[in-house]
């Protein structure tokens, strides 16, 4: 059951793409329809994973992860929020990890985008 969320004056520094698709659900609009990631999208999605070496973690868009620290993200994200999800063994290419990325947020997973650069006028 969704919970309503009082919004304040304060800027929030990441956004959610089920913010609004939330809100409406919330205020009675059933015809909304969750909005879905797109490949440009994976590219402002930050992760802190753990490094491939083994020492310590790093900070990556899910489109710069080893296909390791990927299926690993995602598997523990989807655990987390009792999502089964069974990522393919192999190449995970920007494609499958979008597929997976919005098969999360069809099941209610918010997941938080980095702002995008201002566009140049």
């Amino acid at each position: 059951m969704p919970r309503a969320v009082e919004l304040t004056g304060v800027r929030r520094r990441y956004t959610s793409l089920r913010d609004e698709a939330s809100n409406a659900e919330m205020e009675g609009d059933s015809s909304s329809v969750t909005q879905e990631f797109t490949v440009d999208d994976l590219h402002y999605l930050y992760v802190v994973v753990p490094r491939d070496d083994d020492e310590g973690t790093e900070n990556l868009t899910a489109a710069e992860m080893s296909d390791k620290q990927f299926r690993e993200w995602i598997v523990a994200k989807a655990e987390m929020h009792d999502v089964q999800i069974l990522p393919t063994l192999g190449r995970l290419g920007l494609e499958t990890r979008l597929a997976l990325v919005n098969r999360l947020v069809k099941r209610g997973v918010r997941i938080y985008l980095a702002p995008r650069p201002p566009a140049d006028a």
